[in-house]
């Protein structure tokens, strides 16, 4: 009976003769196929092929990403998706490490920026952006020359450029690219540099003047849906170099401090980084990380954590060896040095550590702790 239940499962049917047939077919057809392309596909085609089918265990991204290399490409991350900006390219990744996007770039001098689900590249001296999505791409001209841009999590941006007679003028736009707002800095000098939140609804505008044979660095805050600041504040004899939205909080780096500022102007906190030198500053929405040294060459530097209210959460001494990439996210700070990779969690504790990275030349850190190491031509997640 048993032998006559096994034969009876394997009667021929129409059906089952057309699935067979079909089988065979696909068969078949492979073998052809590889045959006629296999002097053309090389090791690095395979490898790609076969590794967008190894999953990692977060959110279904993809373990390992095969990209392509530059010794001058820019990273950044929308979402937990990478994008890669060569000097010629624009290229966005979808989770499972397939290529959902490109543009050719054409720019002199090309900035990537990533946030949200958005990936901005503007021309630093030219007129020219490029925004783009997991599978949209939008080329977006401006009539002046552009000096920096920034891009919040909520997919808006905003666009600092000059026009004639070198009057500054900050551009906004929403997510659908609809400017909603301009700022004139005719009589406040040259915009050094530009912070929004994550909603576009405040603007902060750092500009440097002359006034008096001294050096006045003005701080200007705005709702974007008002024509009038809401405060101005002016540091004399110092220069803004960065600024940075921490929440709703000014984050202001100067040559040798940090200040951070309300919405409304008041100033909050400041970190003197008592005689050491900038290296590196690195910051999210709720963690500033300052590297600063004794000597602006030195391997061996301090790594200081601040809060979003510039509370000086711990130091941490770094190893003297060199470090290859800072990054930021959300709660989590990491270091790679000399291949070795360190993750200190919001209270300056070490979270995260492995080694015999050399082969990776930087990381980005997502807010959830993620780390996805990047090489020459491709890019793995390690935790």
């Amino acid at each position: 009976m048993k032998r006559f239940s096994v034969l009876a499962k394997l009667t021929v049917t129409p059906v089952r003769v057309a699935l067979y047939a079909a089988l065979v077919f696909l068969v078949v057809l492979f073998v052809i196929l590889f045959t006629v392309f296999r002097d053309s596909i090389d090791d690095r085609t395979l490898d790609r092929f076969l590794r967008t089918f190894q999953l990692s265990d977060r959110t279904g991204a993809a373990a390992t990403l095969l990209i392509d290399s530059h010794p001058q490409n820019q990273y950044g991350l929308y979402k937990s998706r990478l994008a890669v900006l060569s000097p010629e390219r624009l290229v966005l990744y979808d989770k499972a490490g397939v290529e959902s996007a490109s543009a050719v770039i054409r720019m002199e001098n090309p900035v990537l920026r990533t946030a949200g689900n958005t990936a901005l590249v503007f021309d630093r001296g030219g007129g020219s952006c490029v925004v783009a999505r997991e599978k949209e791409v939008e080329a977006v001209y401006e009539d002046e020359m552009i000096y920096t841009a920034v891009l919040t999590e909520g997919d808006c941006y905003a666009v600092a450029a000059y026009r004639s007679g070198y009057r500054g003028v900050v551009s906004v736009y929403d997510s659908s690219h609809y400017k909603r707002m301009e700022w004139y800095s005719a009589e406040s000098g040259f915009i050094q540099d530009i912070a929004i939140n994550k909603d576009a609804s405040l603007l902060a505008v750092a500009a440097v003047r002359q006034e008096k044979d001294q050096l006045v660095s003005r701080l200007t805050f705005l709702k974007t849906n008002k024509s009038e600041p809401v405060a101005t504040v002016d540091i004399p004899d110092r220069l803004v170099v960065a600024l940075y939205m921490m929440r709703d909080n000014l984050c202001v780096l100067l040559e040798d401090e940090v200040r951070f500022y309300k919405p409304g102007g008041d100033l909050i906190a400041t970190h003197d980084l008592e005689g050491r030198f900038f290296l590196d500053v690195r910051v999210s929405d709720d963690l500033c990380a300052i590297r600063a040294g004794r000597q602006a060459s030195e391997y061996h530097s301090v790594l200081t954590l601040l809060d979003r209210s510039g509370k000086r959460i711990g130091d941490i001494a770094l190893e003297d060896v060199p470090v290859d990439a800072m990054h930021v996210a959300g709660p989590y700070a990491g270091i790679l040095q000399n291949g070795a990779l360190s993750l200190y969690n919001a209270k300056a504790e070490l979270c995260f550590f492995e080694e015999n990275h050399s082969d990776s030349k930087t990381f980005r850190v997502m807010p959830d702790g993620s780390v996805l190491l990047i090489g020459q031509d491709r890019a793995q997640w390690v935790r």
